[in-house]
Parts: structure tokens; sequence; C-alpha cells
């Protein structure tokens, strides 16, 4: 092998050599496993004695030299963001900013760039379109495009070593890059938590065909404008608050609806002059209990609108499918802390209401920490982390199924 990839196998231990008859091949290089370095043993290879992949960027560490490069585009050199250049003071040391010329290290990744399985979050850490810049044979139509556009990556330069948070610095200056100018590109950042399972999607049609023929429902136009907003939504956390809306939203009117229907009832009996006594005391009773359920909690008030609309069979798929994460307790970043639904995947047939109680108590629990930040009584908190959002999914897809179903029977 060669001695400059087995160096940077070394600085990087993710890294996987192998040697073929013409070409050594780099595999997991930032420990991304959607693409490889196929290098010709007739290329020239560059010293890789001090560069650092850290898999939590799209970046080049030159440790030595204390020369932070973050993989950028191939752009027009007259380009507004491609001229700025600023001094960034951070934990009391000064670091150069600018954007510049990529460096030789990019074009020897670029030039050996090789897919391997499909784009994922990390997006071939922005080598792909370097690949096609630095490529001597390509079509008219993307020589066109590359006409007059150069390799820039934005360069961080100082005391990178003193860093002991990266992930902290980089966030930081994200912040400010984007405080500063809205339209700013940002660093980067990747999580590197390992989960110990894998969400899946469900959906009814996972084990059966599309159906032949839908009967609709006349579902309110709030809920489906709340509905259409939540599913267009990619962020977790406010994807999740939509579809509790639906939740809170019905379980006001519901409750309303309930009590005007039953005095309605008592109003249209035809003896109600002659007993009025006996139905004044019907009628206090219904007023009675709808003033104790809008002072009992809103927990109560949302149990009840669940439980009239939604049972354990209707979200039995979403249960089944990510019982992995549902079955155990989950700790949260930042310290919250929710108890498993069920031990075994016989519970959730006979569980019943004991499961669904626990779903809504968990969801229930899990929005108040989102819209206040913290749960009151422990203190508690879900932090922004890629981790947490993970963490979320299997109860994104609990809570959005009860308020389809919600939605769907709701009048």
């Amino acid at each position: 092998m060669h001695k400059s990839l087995s160096t940077l196998q070394k600085n990087n231990p993710d890294i996987e050599l192998k040697e073929l008859a013409k070409d050594y091949v780099v595999l997991n290089p930032w420990n991304d496993s959607s693409f490889a370095f196929m290098i010709p043993k007739t290329a020239k290879i560059p010293s890789f004695t001090n560069i650092l992949l850290l898999e939590e960027f799209s970046s080049i560490l030159d440790k030595k030299n204390n020369v932070w490069e973050f993989i950028y585009s191939p752009e027009k050199k007259d380009k507004e963001i491609i001229s700025r250049k600023f001094k960034f003071i951070y934990d009391g040391r000064t670091y150069e900013c600018s954007f510049e010329k990529s460096s030789r290290y990019l074009k020897f990744f670029a030039e050996s760039f090789r897919l391997i399985k499909s784009e994922t979050k990390t997006s071939y850490r922005n080598l792909r379109q370097f690949k096609d810049y630095y490529s001597k044979e390509k079509p008219d139509y993307v020589k066109e495009y590359f006409k007059d556009r150069f390799p820039y990556s934005f360069y961080v330069k100082g005391d990178i070593n003193a860093i002991s948070d990266k992930i902290k610095f980089a966030k930081t200056l994200n912040f400010y890059l984007s405080y500063y100018d809205r339209l700013s590109p940002a660093i980067q950042i990747f999580n590197t938590d390992k989960i110990d399972f894998k969400t899946k999607l469900p959906c009814y049609t996972l084990f059966d065909v599309f159906p032949s023929e839908i009967n609709s429902s006349s579902i309110d136009l709030t809920l489906l404008d709340i509905l259409s907003v939540a599913s267009k939504t990619t962020d977790i956390r406010l994807e999740f608050i939509f579809y509790f809306q639906i939740l809170e939203y019905a379980a006001y009117y519901y409750m309303e609806n309930e009590d005007d229907s039953k005095l309605r009832q008592i109003l249209k009996r035809p003896d109600i002059n002659l007993n009025a006594n006996d139905y004044i005391k019907e009628i206090m009773e219904v007023l009675s209990d709808r003033f104790n359920v809008h002072k009992s909690s809103d927990k109560t008030r949302l149990e009840k609108t669940i439980k009239k609309f939604c049972k354990i069979k209707d979200i039995e798929l979403e249960l089944k499918e990510n019982k992995d994460s549902l079955n155990k307790k989950i700790v949260f970043d930042g310290g919250l802390k929710i108890n498993g639904l069920f031990k075994d995947i016989s519970a959730i047939e006979s569980g019943g209401n004991g499961i669904l109680n626990d779903v809504i108590n968990n969801i229930s629990k899990i929005r108040n920490v989102i819209v206040h930040l913290r749960e009151s009584r422990e203190n508690t908190v879900i932090l922004p982390t890629e981790r947490n959002n993970e963490l979320l999914l299997p109860y994104l897809y609990l809570l959005r199924r009860i308020s389809e179903k919600v939605a769907i029977q709701f009048e």
C-alpha cells in the first residue's frame, strides 16, 4: 500500500484501504460509506501527514498548518460571497475566515471520487460537483455550466488545535454568519451519534396494495389545512406541534359539541314543561360536567377526544413497525425520560387502552417539552440534536396516525 495513503488511514482510523491490480481504493473517508476514492497507481499522491477528515463536517483539516477547509462549490469568481473575508474572534482567539480556491487535497479527492451508494444527508461531502468540475470528459452542457467557474472552499485559519469543541465552534460561527447575512452559506454539521435501532415509516400500504376505492369523509377545513402544512414540514419538532394542534382543536370543539347535543336532546323532550324541575337537574348536571371538564387539565380533554375517535387497533401498525424503539425507556439528550409502551409485541394486541393511555401520556409530555423547552416538574429538556430527532420519529408517526384518525371522524 502507498505510504501516503497508509498515513491518511493512520490519521483517520475509519478509513479502509484496498489494493487492486492498477488502483488503490480508499473506502469510508469521513466515516461515510456512500462513496470511495479510486486512485490509479500511476497518480501523484500528495502527503497526508497532517490531514484529518472529521466525520462531523465536509472539511479537510490540516492540523500542522492550522488550516481548516470546508468544501463549498465551484463558483463564479465575481459572485459577491466569494469576496467575503473577515476575522472571527472566538474564546479569546482570532481566526481568519475567507472563501479561497480549493486545496490540492480537495482536487485529489474530487478526481478520485466514485459513487457507491444512493445519496445520504451528507450529499457526498459536496464532492460530486467537484468531480464533475475536474472531469476531463464531460458533455457540452456540463462544460457550459462550469464555464467561468472555479473551485472554492471556505477556510478558517488560526489556532484550530486550541478549539476543544469543534462542533460548538462551527455552530457559533454559523449563527453569526446568518445573523449578518440571512442567505449566507453555512457550515454543514452532521450527527455522529449511533442509534441502536432503525426507525421505519409505517403506512397502511406496507403489507397490502393501495385501495381501489376510497370513501372520503367530510373533513373540517381547518384540520385539512393543518394536516397539509404538517405533511410539508421538514422540521420534526414543528411537525410534531402541528399534528398535536389537530388534537387540541378537536378536543376543544368535541367537548363543546357533545354538551350542546345533550342539552338539545333534553330541550326537545315533549314533557319538558310538565317535568321542568327534573329536567332542570339534568341540564345543571350537563353544565356542571362541562364546567368541570373546562377546569380540568387539557390532557383530560385530550384523552377523552382521542379515545372517542381512535382505538389501539388504529395505531397497531405504527406500534409494531417501530417496536424496537417503543418498547424501551428513552433518554433524550437534555435529560427527558419517557417510559416504554410495552415489553413484547403480544402486549399490543392485549394491551387495549393501557397502551393507548401510555401513548397519550408520552406524546403529551414530548409536546410540552418541545413547546416550553423543559419539563417543568423534572427540569429536563429535549435538546435540538440529530440524535433526538431520530428518537422522536416513532412518536411522530404515532401522533400523525392518531391525528389523522381524529380528523377523519371529527365533525
